[in-house]
């Protein structure tokens, strides 16, 4: 499965680390993660993504479409800031419990325009175990989770609901 997973993606190595292309959804979202890292989809939306080793954090992304009412005002999105190319950001960060463990968990909620008058929202979550925060690998995997979502792309076109499944 990893094989056929593999297939027709480009891999690219930056500096130390190599990194392959996430397509989410078909390219709704596109972005990197680290060659090493796992990937797993739920068809009717959202992915998760993690280095398989024990205390790893996790990043996962869904993806939100929707209409604004006519009366909506000028500005697209309130409490987000420009970005860049039309985007959009908000980021935040707050403490919660997953499966009994403290952990920190940080958003960046991407918010644009897609063709029709339409939006669409993509939002990355990313958690790691509140104990290793202040460690030097948690931080420099915060920062290249920060950078590989910087260089995201972000699909204007239409897309279709319902199910969608992975190769």
């Amino acid at each position: 499965m990893k094989d056929e997973m593999m297939q027709d993606r480009e891999v690219i190595q930056l500096e130390d680390k190599v990194y392959k292309d996430i397509l989410y959804r078909g390219g709704l979202v596109t972005f990197r993660i680290p060659l090493d890292w796992e990937e797993e989809y739920d068809p009717s939306g959202g992915g998760t993504f993690y280095k398989d080793v024990l205390g790893s954090g996790t990043l996962r992304l869904n993806v939100l479409s929707f209409r604004r009412g006519p009366n909506s005002d000028n500005k697209p999105f309130d409490d987000f800031e420009p970005y860049h190319d039309g985007l959009y950001i908000k980021t935040e960060s707050k403490g919660v419990v997953e499966r009994g463990v403290s952990c920190i968990l940080f958003s960046w909620q991407i918010a644009y325009r897609v063709e029709g008058g339409a939006y669409r929202m993509a939002i990355f979550t990313y958690s790691i175990e509140s104990e290793r925060l202040g460690g030097d690998d948690a931080q420099a995997e915060l920062g290249m989770i920060n950078e590989l979502i910087e260089g995201a792309q972000f699909s204007r076109a239409i897309g279709a609901g319902g199910d969608y499944y992975h190769k």
